[in-house]
């Protein structure tokens, strides 16, 4: 005959605690003590872990430092892992609270990487007399060799200067930017290199040539020609109107300054002082176009 006894009801099963349910999403590296998480990171590599049903979300490593090594992260305060350098670790031995700006130095990022520099990128040393202290949105450290070089080009040629006259004068007449370093550049190459194509400019000046550079000598040089010191023929070849080889003369406030003028830098080496209105020295003008 078919039991009648009442069946036993199944008992539920039982809920997991918070660090039950935590240790579970974690896989323990024997080699290096990580908590790596397996269960959803963000994107930067984080593990997210809500402890409770619909509860607050919490960071991996930040539930595990406060509520497994019952420890408090002071105010302002990051968690750095200063032992293994990973996101997804969550071991609270690995981390160690710091302010976000201690972090940001211990990281990979460029600030860190600028922060322990000792010199700019032409050789000076970013200390000492030689240091300046850029005061805006954040502080930044300037080489005052470098300010003082850029400020003396900025003076010589200008940086950019607004072309004056009507639309049809000719190109960029009806307003715009032009680079008068350029135009200096592109008119004393062609000194001495007459019947010279954009692109050979471009590689005499650059050293290279792609698009963009062929682009801006072009510009220049129709420039030079709208003001009648450049002519262009039928092949499309560049030369200095007048006599090959005739001194250029470009406008430079040293030249016409009454004082004598200070010993000025090549724009094109950077290490040949000039003494005249030349924007480029004498060796690098009279050395040939690199070969294309």
């Amino acid at each position: 005959m078919p039991d009648k006894s009442p069946k036993k009801r199944r008992e539920p099963p039982k809920a997991l605690t918070p660090l039950e349910r935590f240790m579970a999403k974690v896989e323990v590296n024997k080699e290096t003590g990580c908590w790596d998480w397996q269960a959803h990171k963000n994107a930067a590599g984080y593990g997210g872990f809500i402890p409770r049903k619909r509860g607050k979300s919490y960071k991996a490593h930040r539930w595990a430092y406060e509520f497994i090594a019952g420890k408090t992260i002071p105010d302002g305060y990051v968690l750095d892992h200063v032992t293994c350098s990973r996101p997804c670790c969550c071991n609270p031995d690995h981390l160690e609270p710091v302010t976000e700006r201690e972090n940001a130095m211990r990281g990979r990022s460029v600030a860190a990487a600028n922060s322990k520099k000792t010199h700019c990128n032409f050789g000076h040393p970013l200390s000492g007399d030689n240091l300046y202290l850029y005061e805006g949105k954040k502080t930044a450290r300037q080489c005052k060799a470098c300010r003082t070089r850029r400020a003396e080009e900025h003076r010589l040629a200008g940086d950019r200067v607004q072309v004056a006259g009507s639309a049809r004068r000719g190109p960029k007449a009806g307003g715009g930017t032009v680079e008068p370093n350029l135009n200096a550049r592109a008119l004393d190459f062609l000194v001495g290199h007459p019947r010279s194509s954009t692109a050979e400019i471009a590689f005499g000046l650059f050293g290279e040539c792609d698009d963009q550079l062929e682009k801006r000598v072009r510009a220049a040089a129709g420039r030079l020609v709208w003001m009648g010191t450049v002519e262009r023929d039928s092949h499309k070849r560049y030369s200095v109107v007048g006599q090959p080889g005739l001194p250029v003369t470009v406008d430079d406030p040293v030249a016409s300054s009454p004082t004598p003028a200070q010993p000025l830098f090549c724009l094109r080496c950077r290490i040949a002082p000039r003494h005249s209105a030349r924007l480029v020295c004498d060796p690098c003008r009279q050395a040939p176009p690199p070969s294309p």
